[in-house]
């Protein structure tokens, strides 16, 4: 009787220590029976536990925002590789999570937390770090997260309260990645430049269609990232995922959009993430990148676990089986685009969806269209007790909309200092000009400026005609040379080259090149006009038949006198003249090395 109770003694004591400890590692997010997320302080207070716990995991700040807050960081691993010098040297594979960049949809944050608590404190996944370490940024925009309240998304579906989708400045973080205007963007491109992650997850929250589907995913395989990448992709990554989600309970289907939100059986297509958001961005850098868009009318505790199980299973391909062929093709992507003047003869700048469809089999709700006595037109509700399958068309081929040759560099002058400190912030290596010199450049005559009425993004975006222009150039002591073969040169050529949408030019950075600086009074041009119009029969010819055939610059004077201005020496040729040249040979150049 005594043994039995001694027996039974420890028995009690082991399962009410095991409770405590279990316990002491409840997440807030846990403790709300799954229905609220923790604030900025309590958040990083869990990290902080972590760190403190375990010697596999170390907790600290990359930067600072706007208000001062912290951006943190939590870097998993189980060999204790706490420095970018360290991962280098690893033949572990890195992966980057990044959570809260809208920091209303902040599902990734609390499945992080418990994720790295389950690997590491409660070793439920001990194997799950053999051959990988993590980079985990718990909460992007830690301003946008303390900007609380239970209103901020009218979509989605708890928790009770979250954080605001912009930063401090009102800015998009998540449209910034090119042009890093935020101080955030600034400290993760260091901290992305640092690291290069072999493997990058984004964790969002999207609305869409009422579906029986847990999350969207997006993850790049056509032409804006390597060829191999995205075969593996297809071949290895996607599979692996999509099969792992439904057995776990959470299918998932592609980033997509509705030809006809009112008309199921016309399709659905996707396209590509461009540059500026942020797995387009990693794809720039060959690296792919994994979006997460965990469907918004799902409950918060069903959508945590989406997020929970994508990148465990994630995390668990590349662990398993993919850790050694990943580093493998994104170094060889990587020697391509440092090559790239001779690999890449035809660079996308911007993409269109193709013509081609496939068939796919689509799950959705019951979708009631009906008359709106409100907003006057169509409106759609779902009835999720009643769920509909259809055979219909899935858009999922892109066409390059834009294209160009690779240069074999670009000359920027001392004065447009600005975009070299831009370009610097994404790890491109920038040369000087030691001496002057005279060389053969091209570049672009910008025409038909027209300026984005509302801002975007806190700009007023700009779209213009162009025309390629070749010249002799003198090149001043000083101006910069940005080599085109490096690691980031698809960065470069979507930031320099006027063509690509995500161009400094574009985002309206130069406005002043359409500036007119010296004007001419009317009476002095009156003169000149006449005179030329006698005089040249020419300009007199093609005059005519402008003011005949364009009735807008028949009733304008002004432009009608500029007609002639222009043909004058006095006129400015510099306006509308993009002031970043192309070299399209290779040349021996007076530059440092």
């Amino acid at each position: 009787m005594r043994k039995l109770f001694i027996v039974t003694f420890f028995i009690l004591t082991y399962q009410l220590l095991t409770a405590q400890s279990t316990n002491e590692w409840l997440t807030f997010y846990e403790k709300s029976n799954y229905l609220e997320t923790p604030n900025y302080n309590e958040s990083i207070e869990y990290c902080k536990k972590l760190d403190k716990a375990s010697p596999f995991i170390s907790y600290y700040s990359f930067g600072v925002s706007h208000e001062g807050r912290e951006l943190p960081l939590l870097v998993v691993s189980n060999e204790k590789n706490y420095s970018p010098a360290l991962q280098r040297k690893s033949k572990k594979a890195l992966i980057m999570i990044q959570c809260g960049i809208h920091a209303g949809e902040i599902d990734g944050k609390d499945a992080m937390l418990m994720l790295v608590r389950d690997i590491v404190i409660n070793k439920k996944y001990p194997d799950l770090l053999n051959n990988v370490n993590l980079l985990i940024i718990p909460i992007f925009n830690v301003d946008g997260h303390e900007k609380i309240s239970p209103y901020n998304r009218i979509n989605q579906n708890g928790p009770k309260e979250m954080g605001w989708r912009v930063n401090a400045l009102n800015l998009n973080l998540n449209r910034d990645y090119l042009k890093a205007e935020t101080i955030e963007m600034k400290s993760w491109l260091k901290l992305f430049n640092e690291w290069m992650p072999d493997f990058f997850i984004d964790c969002h929250v999207s609305d869409g269609a009422d579906w029986p589907y847990t999350a969207m995913y997006e993850a790049e395989k056509n032409q804006n990232i390597n060829k191999e990448i995205g075969e593996w992709t297809k071949e290895h990554l996607l599979p692996y995922v999509l099969s792992g989600c439904e057995k776990a309970g959470h299918p998932l289907i592609p980033y997509v959009a509705f030809m006809d939100e009112f008309d199921i059986t016309k399709g659905i297509l996707s396209g590509i993430m461009p540059p500026k958001l942020s797995t387009g961005y990693t794809a720039a850098r060959n690296r792919q990148g994994f979006l997460i868009e965990t469907h918004s009318y799902k409950d918060y505790k069903t959508r945590v676990d989406a997020t929970y199980q994508i990148c465990r299973i994630i995390i668990e391909l590349i662990n398993d089986k993919e850790y050694s062929r990943l580093k493998k093709i994104n170094k060889a992507a990587d020697e391509e685009t440092k090559n790239c003047f001779t690999s890449i003869e035809s660079f996308p700048l911007s993409y269109k969806t193709g013509d081609k469809s496939v068939t796919t089999d689509f799950r959705i709700y019951k979708m009631i269209k009906e008359k709106s006595g409100i907003s006057g037109s169509d409106k759609r509700y779902y009835d999720n007790s009643k769920e509909e399958r259809y055979q219909i068309p899935y858009y999922n081929t892109v066409e390059p909309a834009k294209a160009i040759k690779p240069p074999f560099g670009y000359i920027i002058p001392k004065q447009l200092n600005f975009v070299v400190d831009i370009l610097k912030l994404h790890n491109v290596t920038v040369k000087e000009f030691t001496h002057d010199e005279v060389l053969d450049v091209q570049t672009y005559r910008l025409t038909n400026p027209s300026w984005r009425e509302k801002p975007y993004e806190g700009r007023h975006l700009v779209s213009y005609g162009s025309e390629i222009v070749k010249m002799k150039m003198s090149i001043k002591k000083g101006s910069y040379f940005i080599p085109v073969n490096q690691q980031a040169a698809k960065v470069i050529m979507h930031l320099l080259e006027p063509l690509s949408n995500e161009s400094l030019i574009s985002w309206g950075f130069m406005d002043a090149i359409f500036e007119q600086k010296e004007y001419a009074e009317q009476y002095v041009l009156e003169k000149f006009a006449l005179q030329i119009y006698n005089e040249n029969e020419k300009i007199r010819d093609e005059f005519d038949q402008k003011v005949k055939n364009d009735s807008a610059f028949a009733a304008n004077p002004r432009e009608r006198l500029n007609y002639f201005y222009k043909k004058l020496p006095y006129w400015d040729n510099n306006i509308g003249l993009y002031p970043i040249y192309r070299i399209n040979e290779k040349v021996n150049l007076k530059i440092n090395n």
